[in-house]
């Protein structure tokens, strides 16, 4: 999940928020904060370790 956007957003703001989310950032709102914040399961990924990074 990339964000969160309301239906009642502004037209221009929701363009904005699509196109930012398109081009792969996040679109950080208090919604989706409380979202992420909220979910209990958040702390349970199974992640690998990160790997050394190389060029």
């Amino acid at each position: 999940m990339l964000g969160v956007a309301w239906k009642s957003n502004l037209a221009g703001r929701t363009t904005a928020m699509i196109r930012a989310a398109g081009s792969g950032q996040q679109v950080a709102t208090v919604a989706w904060a409380s979202a992420i914040d909220s979910d209990p399961a958040l702390t349970n990924i199974d992640l690998p370790p990160r790997r050394p990074h190389t060029s």
